[in-house]
């Protein structure tokens, strides 16, 4: 068993490492492009619309992507595919109907979110574009997710947000060759909706390829499993992203735009450190839950530390590049963010950490503690956004990066804890 999960990791990483790589390639060439035409100020709106978007998509999911990637890979362990199918039509139905809802309010709330939450009016024009693209977001977001623990790693790695970015910058491009005096802040959310709804007609057609012809088995799924694994996997992944974008709002509210743009540019760049991580993450997910159904835990350890020394071996180059020019990097979008270089290095040295201690959030949620997982980021965020309350006012972007850093770090290192606690497996590959 574990001979066959090497070689599928084997043959697997370097494609999806490839299609990582490309797709991080296209998410900085659109910083790029936009950047210069937008400005700091131009990047920092936009910067506020993709976080409210990703809040409201990743929220009003339930956790129910994450749920049905275990499930799926769970019941292809057990050749059940149908039962996958059923899953999904269980879920799908409720948050669309919540999910539609929360894009009208949206809508009707886009003034009073501008000028009470942010306290910048110029805001009104652009938050309507939150409520077109929460819904396709979401629908992506599942059917990605389940078409990852069908083991369709290809397919998941070119649904991810990166393509939407790639798509975007093609047709930028392109509209630059003929106007360059138009509103471009307007111009890229405009374009920039259009290729979501692109993505998300293929996410459907592909996860309608993978189980349709299912439909008609009778299998039937228990609503309370279903809402017992998706719930703390949506506290986990609320947890998640606010930790991550908690930095985004909290800046948008007590700074300015160009603050917040300058900010946005260093956290893409220090992405660059844990590509290894995300490629890998794409992969190892459904290995886990197949081998931990299986019982197979001693396998699973040998998995997890070879993914880890993967990750790790990835991580080292990038972050000594970073470190030594951090001002280089900055540079390629501006001479203006080049005032983020002590930022950068802070959220690098943060993301090391990630990369340093393998998937243990990864494990913890596909071996059934999902719910310890939740409270282990609901802890870390309350450190992130106590930190972030605490040194904002006296450090502005600067303070908002050591917040992200000790948020990262903590979460990150009990996981670890919890994981060697709890299943008795020590996943560091330097330990």
């Amino acid at each position: 068993m574990l001979n066959k999960i090497f070689s599928i990791l084997k043959s697997r990483s370097i494609i999806s490492l490839f299609l990582r790589v490309l797709g991080m390639g296209f998410s900085y060439l659109f910083s790029l492009f936009v950047t210069h035409k937008c400005g700091a100020e131009g990047w920092g709106i936009l910067s506020i619309i993709f976080t409210l978007t990703l809040f409201g998509s990743y929220i009003f999911k339930f956790g129910f992507d994450t749920a049905l990637l275990k499930f799926a890979a769970e019941n292809e362990a057990k050749n059940n595919r149908s039962l996958t199918f059923r899953t999904y039509i269980l879920g799908i139905r409720y948050i669309l109907i919540i999910a539609i809802g929360i894009s009208l309010l949206f809508w009707l709330l886009s003034g009073f979110i501008a000028s009470h939450l942010f306290g910048k009016d110029n805001l009104t024009a652009y938050i309507p574009y939150v409520s077109l693209l929460i819904v396709p977001t979401i629908m992506t977001l599942i059917h990605s997710e389940g078409l990852r623990g069908l083991g369709k790693v290809y397919q998941y790695s070119l649904l991810q947000n990166s393509s939407a970015l790639g798509l975007s910058t093609c047709v930028l491009m392109f509209i630059s060759l003929y106007c360059n005096d138009i509103d471009w802040t307007s111009t890229v959310l405009v374009v920039y909706s259009f290729t979501v709804m692109f993505l998300y007609i293929i996410s459907q057609i592909s996860w309608g390829r993978s189980v349709f012809q299912f439909r008609n088995m009778e299998d039937k799924v228990s609503v309370k499993r279903v809402a017992d694994v998706a719930m703390p996997m949506f506290w986990s992944g609320v947890m998640l992203i606010a930790i991550g974008w908690t930095d985004t709002l909290l800046l948008g509210i007590f700074s300015t735009e160009k603050d917040v743009g300058i900010y946005n540019v260093a956290l893409r760049i220090c992405n660059l450190v844990i590509i290894g991580k995300l490629a890998l993450n794409s992969i190892v997910a459904s290995q886990y839950a197949q081998l931990y159904t299986l019982g197979n835990i001693h396998e699973l350890q040998l998995f997890a530390r070879s993914t880890s020394k993967k990750i790790l071996i990835t991580s080292v180059p990038v972050i000594l590049l970073i470190m030594l020019f951090p001002q280089f990097f900055l540079g390629l979008f501006g001479e203006e963010f080049k005032e983020g270089a002590i930022v950068l290095m802070i959220l690098s040295a943060g993301q090391f950490i990630n990369s340093a201690c393998g998937t243990p959030d990864v494990i913890l949620q596909m071996t059934g503690h999902e719910a310890l997982y939740k409270n282990i980021m609901i802890v870390a965020l309350l450190i992130n956004l106590a930190v972030n309350l605490a040194l904002i006012p006296f450090f502005g972007i600067t303070g908002s990066a050591i917040a992200s850093f000790i948020g990262l770090s903590f979460w990150n290192i009990v996981s670890v804890i919890f994981v060697k606690k709890r299943l008795r497996i020590n996943i560091l590959c330097i330990v």
